[in-house]
């Protein structure tokens, strides 16, 4: 991945916001929005249309706020558009929000305030909130906190939500970025092991970001086959590449296989990409293991 490119005016903002789209109408209208209302405002948007054909880039060009850094470009695939806007970025962080989710309150202040007092940490994600049509119809989705409780869960499933990542732009530099690679299926997971080989990662338990559960997210026109053999792979993976101590690598493939072994239940026999937890969370304050 090229390195990060001079771009804008004025002083560099704290965060640079990366957004990719394509064909996004009308659901990238919402998650812009969310984040213009964000009560945290020293940010950037770096929006990046990977060669829209519904208008999007059209609609989007309409928008008059000067954080908002529109780029058109031809179709070249989700890891070269998230590529591009790093490029571009200018802030210390990088916050992604995919075009068909929902910045919830807190998505930008929360993050940079724990990344200024966490330094070892490269990437710090949050709850869930699963939306299903017009609003939240199911309960938040909590996920692990700690550095090694996202490892370990890393074996059995995703423990990040993309949408609620923010991220260390040096951190993501020096990594290389996004594989192309892995354009289609699991762009995110492949980043965040290659951060986890070097830093530590840590979520926080509050639901920051919306993510919109709907027919049309991206990976639902890859093949079955492929999401699942990608899944299982990356389990296996997770066993290999994180940090786990060395008398605790038996136990780790040992999950990771499990995972493996999941991941052909739940997409290959089930046809899912896997499910979202009902379960109720009890409210708590901001905090985050590291």
């Amino acid at each position: 991945m090229p390195g990060r490119e001079e771009g804008g005016t004025g002083d560099a903002p704290a965060v640079t916001v990366i957004m990719t789209v394509y064909n996004g109408l009308p659901l990238v209208e919402q998650a812009v929005d969310s984040l213009l209302g964000q009560e945290f405002e020293d940010f950037e948007l770096v929006l990046v249309d990977d060669g829209s054909t519904d208008g999007t880039a059209e609609v989007l060009a309409q928008r008059t706020d000067p954080r908002i850094r529109l780029v058109r470009r031809g179709h070249a695939g989700r890891a070269a558009a998230l590529n591009h806007a790093v490029g571009l970025a200018r802030g210390r962080y990088l916050a992604n929000l995919d075009a068909d989710d929902l910045a919830l309150p807190g998505r930008l202040a929360l993050p940079v305030r724990f990344l200024d007092e966490h330094p070892e940490v490269a990437v710090v994600g949050s709850a869930v909130q699963p939306f299903v049509g017009q609003e939240a119809g199911r309960p938040p989705r909590r996920l692990p906190r700690s550095d090694r409780a996202i490892r370990w869960s890393f074996l059995l499933r995703n423990p990040i939500f993309h949408s609620s990542a923010t991220f260390r732009a040096s951190a993501v530099v020096e990594v290389g970025g996004y594989d192309p690679a892995h354009t289609d299926v699991l762009v995110d997971a492949d980043l965040l092991l290659r951060l986890g080989r070097r830093y530590r990662l840590a979520n926080l338990n509050v639901p920051l970001a919306a993510k919109r559960l709907h027919p049309g997210q991206h990976f639902a026109a890859v093949d079955r086959r492929r999401r699942l053999v990608r899944h299982a792979a990356c389990r296996l993976r997770a066993a290999r590449e994180l940090r786990f101590p060395a008398l605790l690598r038996p136990v780790a493939y040992a999950v990771g296989a499990l995972g493996a072994a999941r991941s052909v239940v739940v997409i290959g026999l089930a046809g899912r990409n896997g499910g979202l937890r009902r379960s109720a969370l009890r409210p708590q304050g901001l905090r985050a293991r590291v």
